[in-house]
């Protein structure tokens, strides 16, 4: 391999994002928008839970993280618009939901498995 050749894999593997970049930002973009719902879910969920002037318990985070992946990984629910926020009430799922969404059914069969949770309330 001659010295320019060296030079060029070198470039490349200090830089590799720079022939990603015209992607990088649309693809981002796509893929929020197909999932704004399972991202304001996570958002406010996550916001109510680490609200300023109130302790953080890393145990409640991660107890609800693990409630978020668990609806985020069900295609079923994972991007519905009628699931607002889940809240953490000692080991009982709080989730607002609106009042005629038709699976709440699925959402409480998936979060029956979840260890740490012993039932799902809705609000």
């Amino acid at each position: 391999m001659t010295a320019d050749r060296v030079l060029a894999v070198m470039s490349f593997l200090r830089h590799p994002l720079l022939l990603l970049r015209p992607f990088r930002r649309s693809a981002w973009m796509l893929f929020a928008w197909s999932q704004r719902h399972s991202l304001a879910l996570w958002w406010r969920s996550l916001r109510s839970e680490l609200k300023p002037g109130r302790p953080v318990d890393l145990g409640r985070v991660r107890r609800l993280a693990t409630v978020l992946v668990k609806v985020t990984a069900d295609p079923r629910i994972s991007n519905a618009s009628e699931l607002k926020q889940l809240t953490l009430v000692d080991d009982v799922v709080l989730a607002h939901t609106d009042e005629n969404w038709a699976k709440r059914p699925i959402l409480s069969s998936t979060l029956s498995s979840v260890s740490h949770v012993s039932a799902v309330q809705f609000a």
